[in-house]
């Protein structure tokens, strides 16, 4: 959506401000206050964390929880796993008093800490909808972020990525020509590889935007190939430049002279390239999950300019299974431009669903234009999003960013405030364990075979460096499938570990894996290590004593 794009972020300073935020370990809630009560939360973690809020599989770390209110109200706390099952009694807060809490042992990948009040003065702008709020933290392998490498193979990136964080993909999508002026992008752009992370920056904005009711005039594209060259001569090693933010939803799109005018912008794009950085390759980008959406490009004169095909397959508004939908985008994709003879990769560099923010039955979507829209589950989002990328890169899809690192607001009713692996307030998600669980098994990985049971697809296998991983899941829950290993040339004797999302060790009973609808991870030789994170020993990691051999 254009209005969601990197586009709308405002500035470096708030992008810091941001990152501030997350870096404080401890959520603080405001005094709020309703109908003359106010009230006071403050929610703190303490324990040996790898990164604000993330601790290792199976430890156990300290909440404290600060409430004070004038209000005659309650406020409860349960300990939930992501499938919402209780882990601890539901125990209450005292008014205005301080409880210190310990988490429930033995929790691989998530953990929630659900609040429950009747508090008329806990509201939206503090995490609540309906009364209800969960907290959680993430139970991940210790990483630091000097073990994460800035490799272009890599397929894993995050729209307003955050850099230090050790457990993302080394791409990330944070600067355009609107957010950061030139003589600045050096020292971002450093300061990001530092961390291990490599930008995908954007031109949008000055000297790109045109009206198109219009040729585009030579004023114009000289000044456009001026600001090219300043831009990207202050950072030449750049590889990959996206140019435009998602124009087939502008109303520009739909004018008389916007294809000619894109191929006049991207023709002198490519010129000043030629003189400045000859290596850099173009992308543009289509908000589509239609084929036919891509054959006015495919079939215009600027096509030939680019070098890769960005789409942005948001499912609006209903988010239904990848299985039923993206597997054909590709496929059609592909079959357009071998039509209109383009040779170029696709990439995937937006693409997301968000979480239902509100209560339960409660609005959700655009209240300004009273269009719904079916937010996803917790435990939902994450199998969404693990789809997405087995079903992307199995079908040869070479980068995938997901929307977004954090919610960007508060607010219950608005859609585009919830599409976060973390929520506003820094606190992860289930969908964000399960993405670092996948950029750990999924290391540089290259499709290497499509697996069927029965005549469906219910997987794909990818070779990567250390070995052989396949993700596979059942697309039809309600018919029983069940994987032989040896359809994926694992054979009795052979060495393998098969894992959920989250990371907890699944056993295979007769050399068989029952599937469900969560996609699974089954890693063969070395692989194992690079999934579970066995080959940590130095970060403390603590041995899973479950491993098959």
């Amino acid at each position: 959506m254009q209005n969601r794009g990197i586009g709308a972020c405002n500035s470096v300073i708030r992008s810091r401000l941001k990152r501030l935020q997350l870096m404080l370990p401890m959520l603080i809630w405001v005094w709020a206050s309703s109908g003359g009560a106010s009230t006071y939360l403050n929610i703190n973690d303490h324990g040996e964390s790898s990164f604000p809020h993330v601790y290792q599989p199976g430890s156990r770390f300290e909440v404290t929880i600060t409430f004070k209110t004038d209000e005659i109200c309650k406020l409860h706390y349960q300990w939930r796993d992501v499938d919402g099952a209780v882990l601890s009694t539901r125990d209450a807060v005292p008014r205005n008093s301080v409880r210190n809490i310990l988490s429930p042992p033995g929790v691989q990948g998530y953990l929630g800490l659900r609040l429950t009040t009747d508090c008329t003065s806990l509201g939206e702008a503090d995490g609540f909808a309906g009364g209800q709020r969960e907290v959680g933290f993430a139970l991940l392998p210790a990483k630091t972020i000097s073990a994460r490498r800035a490799d272009e193979d890599s397929p894993f990136g995050v729209v307003h990525s955050q850099e230090d964080d050790p457990y993302l993909g080394p791409w990330g999508k944070t600067l355009t020509w609107r957010t950061t002026p030139p003589r600045f992008w050096r020292a971002e752009i450093n300061r990001r590889k530092s961390s291990g992370m490599l930008e995908l920056p954007i031109v949008t904005g000055q000297d790109w935007y045109s009206e198109d009711f219009k040729p585009v005039s030579e004023t114009q594209l000289r000044s456009l190939a001026s600001r090219v060259e300043t831009f990207f001569r202050a950072v030449p090693d750049l590889d990959y430049w996206e140019l435009g933010i998602e124009e087939n939803l502008r109303p520009n799109y739909h004018k008389e002279f916007y294809w000619d005018n894109l191929e006049a912008k991207v023709k002198k794009v490519r010129e000043t390239l030629e003189r400045v950085a000859p290596h850099i390759r173009l992308i543009y980008q289509i908000a589509a999950t239609q084929a036919d959406r891509i054959e006015p490009f495919a079939q215009s004169r600027a096509a030939k300019y680019f070098d890769i095909l960005s789409l942005h397959p948001y499912k609006w508004p209903d988010f239904p299974d990848p299985d039923a939908w993206l597997p054909e985008l590709i496929n059609q994709s592909r079959m357009i431009l071998k039509a209109n003879n383009l040779d170029m990769p696709i990439w995937f560099t937006e693409v997301g669903a968000p979480h239902h923010g509100n209560a339960l039955g409660a609005f959700f979507g655009y209240p300004a234009k009273g269009k719904e829209v079916r937010g996803v589950g917790r435990e939902e989002a994450m199998i969404y999003m693990a789809k997405i990328y087995a079903i992307a890169l199995g079908k040869g899809i070479e980068k995938v960013f997901w929307y977004n690192y954090q919610d960007r607001d508060f607010g219950n009713k608005y859609a585009e405030n919830f599409f976060g692996l973390r929520d506003f307030w820094g606190y992860p998600r289930p969908v964000y364990s399960a993405y670092a669980r996948l950029v750990m098994c999924l290391d540089k990985p290259k499709p290497r075979a499509t697996v069927k049971v029965g005549g469906d697809i219910i997987g794909y296998q990818f070779a990567t460096p250390a070995g052989l991983v396949t993700m596979v899941w059942n697309p039809n829950p309600a018919k029983l499938r069940i994987l032989d290993l040896r359809q994926i040339g694992i054979h009795p004797g052979d060495r393998f570990q098969a894992l959920g999302l989250l990371g907890k060790a699944i056993r295979a009973d007769n050399h068989s894996v029952s599937l469900g609808e969560a996609p699974i991870f089954i890693a063969q030789g070395r692989a194992i290590e690079q999934c579970t994170g066995k080959d940590l020993p130095q970060l403390g990691y603590r041995e899973m004593s479950s491993l098959s051999q």
